[in-house]
């Protein structure tokens, strides 16, 4: 018993006296107690919110990794694309699009077979019959 009371005063925070007697140690250790398993409590949270920083983490970068083998596997794609179009495995294009934006925004239509017909009839609009009744 008298070491169970040794290894207690040891584990306590020094008192002001280094002898004290079993009732003081008990007293300390009984004031002690609830202070050690509240700060054990704190040391037990934090450690399994360090856990779950460190799950998310590795989730986060198995998530990347898998990111990063995707997009390098669309510039593989893209590539082999590109190999093809300037390989000549693809016919090259009939017309520029230069070539269809000419004479466009500008308000002058520079082909003359592509402007539309003078209205007839005067100018004016006529309306359009179905039937006998022109309904």
């Amino acid at each position: 018993m008298k070491d169970c009371f040794e290894q207690l005063r040891n584990k306590l925070p020094v008192a002001q006296t280094n002898k004290s007697s079993k009732w003081e140690t008990l007293a300390r250790g009984k004031q002690i107690v609830p202070l050690v398993r509240q700060q054990a409590l704190i040391i037990c949270t934090a450690i399994d919110y360090i856990n779950s920083l460190e799950g998310q983490n590795k989730s986060t970068r198995l998530e990347l990794d898998r990111q990063r083998d995707q997009m390098h596997q669309m510039e593989m794609q893209l590539k082999e694309l590109s190999a093809r179009v300037n390989g000549g495995s693809f016919p090259p294009p009939s017309n520029s699009i230069s070539q269809y934006n000419s004479g466009y925004g500008n308000g002058v239509d520079s082909d003359a077979s592509r402007t539309l017909p003078p209205i007839m009839n005067g100018g004016a609009m006529q309306g359009v019959t179905y039937g006998e009744n022109g309904r």
